[in-house]
């Protein structure tokens, strides 16, 4: 087992989607902040993907306060193609192990 934590799992704001395994792994956490000015209209997208589009994982809106989200060990988001985020207006990192 390899967990992945670095800077390779953050996305910024700035980035409209990121490649960020390819092949099979599961997703331990989120964070996810919005970078508007209103700090209202971020959105998360992840795909079981090598691009951002095909299955969807997840899809997060995210408000004024950060997302924190913990998957238990016992019940990772799991990805079998690979794993795409798309992001607006949010910046977000993901713990994943690959």
């Amino acid at each position: 087992m390899r967990i992945f934590s670095g800077s390779s799992n953050f996305i910024p704001a700035s980035t409209a989607s990121k490649v960020l395994h390819t092949g099979h792994g599961k997703i331990h956490a989120i964070i996810a902040t919005a970078t508007t000015p209103d700090l209202t209209t971020g959105v998360l997208t992840l795909y079981d993907n090598t691009a951002a589009s095909g299955t969807v994982l997840l899809v997060l809106n995210v408000g004024a306060n950060p997302v924190i989200i913990d998957l238990d060990r016992l019940t990772p988001l799991i990805f079998t193609t690979g794993l795409t985020a798309k992001t607006t207006y949010t910046d977000v990192f993901i713990i994943t192990e690959a």
